[in-house]
């Protein structure tokens, strides 16, 4: 979509196209030297205003009950610690991790915050906190884009997977947000409806984008599913082109080959709600923390040793790290 190419281009800045250049020669000269240190700052992050949901999905570490650290909300005060430290070389803030972001009580100062800060702002909700009201004040915040999970196209397909989540409600929602759009006269948010193909609702596929237009979404996306729980391979649509995993001996196993390297380890990385600082957004239960921004700042952990030994291991042995093994990057 053209439109996301806009709005990020108006958040350009000669520091954030300075900052994007080392990156990208730094981890050329890695992949082809080795023993390089990164050279610049992230020009992407994801922070997680919370690791709170309404939603139990099955194959969600927040829905499995299985995240193992503290279901936080993340304070204004720590997320403005790291977008003033970073600010000038970040192009775009997912705001979102774990959790449902509506449900942190300073998310829309979250989103003014940065966008007065010229960085494009984006986020990813289950939809159910669409109000008259919310969507006035996400038109008015400045947020450049939204991904809304609609996994289904109908109530039946749609709770298999997002379980206690209210279809009709998602629905109007969306609508609703379309038409608040149009009222001001506004191009932003984006509004982007996500669809996870699953076993249960792949006969639906084909006809995503023809009903997202009818919502009045910008942007339509199909999106293979991620299973946390790799025996569940009955949720594997039979259309390899939404799979990201083969079978092997009942276990879904990806498909990708791992190499020793990803672009991720450079560009970005994810604070979590109590101020943890990890890798990427495979590492849901910090298992790898880098640092906190509660002892230190971003910059601090973002050179440091271990993070630099992070790095150094994703670029040797790769295929050791957990998480990198249902990675599809």
């Amino acid at each position: 979509m053209w439109y996301r190419f806009f709005f990020l281009l108006h958040k350009f800045t000669f520091a954030k196209l300075f900052n994007s250049a080392c990156l990208r020669l730094s981890y050329l000269a890695k992949i082809i030297f080795r023993n390089v240190d990164i050279c610049g700052y992230p020009e992407a992050i994801s922070v997680e205003p919370t690791a709170v949901c309404n939603l139990h999905c099955p194959q969600c570490t927040v829905g499995r009950g299985e995240l193992l650290r503290k279901e936080d909300f993340m304070n204004f005060s720590l997320y403005r610690k790291v977008i003033d430290e970073l600010g000038n070389k970040l192009w775009y803030v997912l705001l979102y991790f774990q959790g449902e972001p509506f449900l942190n009580s300073d998310f829309f100062e979250f989103i003014k915050y940065a966008s007065g800060e010229k960085i494009y702002t984006a986020t990813s909700t289950n939809g159910h906190y669409l109000s008259a009201e919310n969507c006035e004040q996400l038109v008015k915040s400045g947020l450049d884009e939204i991904v809304i999970s609609l996994d289904g196209l109908n109530a039946g397909e749609y709770t298999q997977y997002r379980k206690g989540g209210d279809f009709g409600r998602v629905v109007e929602g969306i609508r609703r947000l379309a038409e608040t759009k149009k009222k001001f006269n506004s191009k932003k948010p984006l509004i982007t409806l996500q669809f996870i193909v699953f076993s249960h609702n792949e006969k639906s596929a084909s006809r995503f984008k023809s009903f997202a237009r009818s919502l009045g979404a910008d942007i339509a996306e199909l999106k293979t599913a991620q299973l946390l729980d790799l025996k569940q391979i009955s949720l594997l649509p039979t259309n390899r082109k939404f799979r990201r995993y083969r079978v092997e001996n009942g276990i879904a196993v990806i498909n990708k080959k791992l190499k020793n390297h990803c672009w991720r380890m450079w560009h970005s990385s994810v604070v979590n709600s109590d101020g943890n600082i990890v890798p990427c957004c495979f590492d849901k239960n910090a298992d790898f923390a880098l640092g906190n921004l509660n002892e230190s700042s971003f910059v601090k952990v973002w050179k440091s040793k271990k993070y630099k030994s992070f790095r150094d291991r994703v670029f040797t042995d790769r295929n050791g790290i957990p998480m990198c093994n249902n990675c599809t990057e």
